[in-house]
């Protein structure tokens, strides 16, 4: 009897309080909530709040987010978001409008109702995303040191590299695994799209892990960029497709290795 008395108490505070995340009937609720998850960098917690164009969005907000200073982060988490009025409300769309603690510009979020929910609905192509841009282009190469970006050397075809650690740990006591991100700066940077080899001007950033040990590597993600710090294109390895492979002798791929079991 007791707990059936506390689970009715539970699901009457959860009604209350709408808990998960917003009232999802309430797109100023969803909005906000949405808002606030995105400051804190809980892409997890917002992507119950969106559709699946928003979730694949937020995946490749994440891998750009690991990137970022702790001090840009902190700035972030420490933003409040205020709605403003009611929502514009169009059948099965909405408009939120608000802004947020650290300017006074009014910003609008889209949504969408599935299923009876409101979801907050961003793509790569909305005006309105709410996916954080990286510095101009123009200030990347100053701004590389700031972000601590160490570079590590050319390629044959001029391509720039760069490395910074996220991670060291230990999967024994022998072995030193370094969780790093690369940097390729190029005119032509090479990526593959709908099975297409595409070239544009930007760079791409890689995760990978190094066992310094065992001279092997395994990549884990990577996202590509124009030169306008335009996402252009990302790409996760599922984890059971994640394999530890040697890294061919008098290549870029040494050349990263060394340069990361020798800093980190």
């Amino acid at each position: 009897m007791k707990k059936l008395i506390l689970s009715i108490a539970v699901l009457a505070v959860c009604t209350l309080f709408s808990c998960g995340g917003g009232n999802s009937s309430n797109p100023n609720e969803v909005a906000k909530s949405f808002l606030t998850a995105m400051n804190k960098a809980d892409y997890e917690a917002a992507k119950k709040l969106g559709t699946d164009d928003t979730k694949k969005l937020l995946d490749m907000t994440a891998t750009f987010a690991a990137m970022m200073p702790d001090s840009i982060k902190k700035l972030s988490a420490a933003k409040k978001v205020e709605t403003i009025g009611e929502p514009k409300i169009e059948g099965d769309k909405a408009t939120v409008s608000y802004k947020e603690s650290d300017s006074p510009e009014q910003k609008s979020l889209s949504l969408v109702k599935k299923e009876g929910k409101w979801l907050v609905q961003q793509s790569k192509d909305n005006e309105t995303s709410t996916v954080p841009e990286i510095k101009e282009s123009a200030s990347f190469s100053s701004d590389l040191e700031d972000q601590d970006w160490i570079y590590v050397g050319s390629s044959i075809e001029n391509n720039k590299f760069y490395i910074k650690s996220t991670r060291i740990y230990s999967n024994n006591s022998f072995d030193k695994i370094i969780k790093v991100w690369s940097k390729e700066v190029s005119p032509k940077i090479v990526y593959v799209k709908n099975g297409k080899k595409l070239i544009i001007n930007g760079f791409k950033l890689s995760l990978y892990e190094y066992n310094c040990s065992t001279r092997q590597s395994k990549f884990l993600k990577s996202a590509t960029y124009s030169n306008k710090n335009v996402l252009i294109d990302s790409h996760n390895v599922e984890s059971y497709n994640q394999v530890w492979e040697d890294v061919i002798p008098d290549t870029i791929g040494e050349m990263l290795l060394d340069k990361a079991c020798e800093l980190f």
